[in-house]
């Protein structure tokens, strides 16, 4: 379905971004957008989460391309919304 007509599919997500932290998906009107070196990276509203990202920003930024093992949300200590 999306080799006949990835446009739509695209279009779908476009707008969307995972939080770094919580690995939420979410609409980035709904997001808070944060600069991170020269960056901007969208975070879900949680307080939590821009404070965690903050004392390990290079840990969560390997773990979103994958080069970080990571056994889910709810397989840690961390709390979130």
């Amino acid at each position: 379905m999306f080799l006949k007509g990835p446009e739509k599919y695209v279009a779908e997500v476009e707008n969307l971004f995972v939080c770094p932290v919580c690995l939420g998906e979410k609409h980035k009107k709904e997001g808070v957008a944060l600069k991170f070196q020269d960056r901007e990276l969208y975070f879900c509203r949680c307080p939590h989460c821009a404070r965690e990202f903050s004392k390990n920003p290079e840990y969560y930024l390997r773990r979103l391309e994958g080069k970080e093992p990571f056994s889910g949300v709810f397989g840690s200590d961390f709390q979130c919304c």
